[in-house]
């Protein structure tokens, strides 16, 4: 019997190596998540923008436990394979700022509806103070 020390180096068969990236490969880590309906997937307490594409699909990362700033995500069905980077809220995501004073619109002082019902309240009451009243026909005061 040979040990393998002795197997090996006597060994006619050439030597294969395997390339680095199926080494890299190997050891990463793959996870299912749904796609939410804003094109994103939540990885480790953070949101990873997917694309809107994928809206309610379940899709698979994989990813390096070393370095998760970029993720791969991948949907078998489709044949999808892309990148998914950590959403980054700009500036302009935040409260929306003040309006200039000149751009704000101004309460009606009136109102175009009211102003025809005053004016026709008005003409019925002029019509009414010129109507005759019985008590001044009789002549009698206020008998």
């Amino acid at each position: 019997m040979d040990t393998p020390e002795n197997a090996y180096k006597t060994s006619k068969t050439p030597l294969r190596f395997v390339s680095p990236e199926i080494i890299a490969d190997a050891f990463l880590h793959s996870e299912t998540r749904k796609v939410d309906k804003t094109g994103c997937i939540s990885f480790q307490s953070k949101l990873y923008e997917v694309g809107l594409s994928m809206i309610g699909q379940t899709v698979d990362i994989v990813y390096d436990p070393a370095d998760t700033q970029i993720l791969t995500v991948e949907h078998k069905p489709t044949g999808y394979s892309g990148q998914a980077h950590i959403l980054v809220v700009g500036p302009y995501a935040g409260k929306r700022p003040r309006l200039p004073k000149t751009m704000l619109s101004e309460p009606a002082k009136t109102s175009r509806l009211l102003d025809v019902k005053e004016k026709k309240y008005q003409q019925y009451q002029n019509a009414v103070r010129r109507a005759i009243r019985y008590s001044d026909i009789g002549g009698d005061d206020n008998v």
